[in-house]
């Protein structure tokens, strides 16, 4: 005979309790989380419990590494760019933007939410401007971000910027048709 608690059993138990431990901890939504606790012991399908359809949602376009490394390195290339400025380049044709726009809340929402979290909650590139306070462009920005990364790749993804750098910066912003 074995004491062993089946898995899906245990899943049930532990997350009850969890459910439990924050009606005591968010006493203005205590009944919300008792009612959840409840749904767990009696067997409710998932998809009836607190955030699931939010995190199933997740899961469906989860972020990969390779979209992480996207974001922090479309982050860089801004940063060079500011710090650019701050040593007085200009590009010579005079367009071109410095603020970075952030990624369309609409098509690129997963990198949005990273971008925000890297600054907000993990406090990196916090001194790289912003066009946009809420991060959304409201356009689609990856492929010019891809258009940059490349640049500052084919340039030896300097980590200093000089003018060259600045200019080849600048220049893949614009669309090549």
């Amino acid at each position: 005979m074995s004491n062993d608690i089946p898995e899906a059993l245990f899943k049930r138990m532990v997350l009850a309790n969890q459910y439990r431990i924050l009606s005591f901890l968010d006493v203005d939504q205590d009944d919300f989380w008792q009612r959840a606790a409840d749904k767990v012991i009696q067997g409710w399908p998932v998809e009836d419990l607190p955030d699931v359809e939010i995190m199933q949602s997740y899961m469906r376009d989860a972020l990969t590494r390779q979209d992480q490394h996207f974001v922090l390195d479309a982050l860089q290339v801004f940063a060079l760019l500011q710090d650019g400025t701050k040593k007085g380049y200009q590009h010579k044709r005079g367009n071109g933007f410095t603020q970075f726009p952030g990624f369309d809340a609409n098509n690129e929402a997963k990198l949005l939410s990273y971008a925000r979290h890297i600054v907000e909650n993990e406090h990196r590139f916090e001194a790289v401007e912003r066009s946009a306070e809420n991060f959304d462009a409201h356009m689609p920005m990856v492929d010019m971000y891809q258009r940059m990364i490349s640049a500052w790749e084919r340039l030896g993804r300097q980590w200093s910027i000089n003018e060259t750098l600045f200019d080849a910066l600048i220049d893949a912003q614009t669309h090549p048709s």
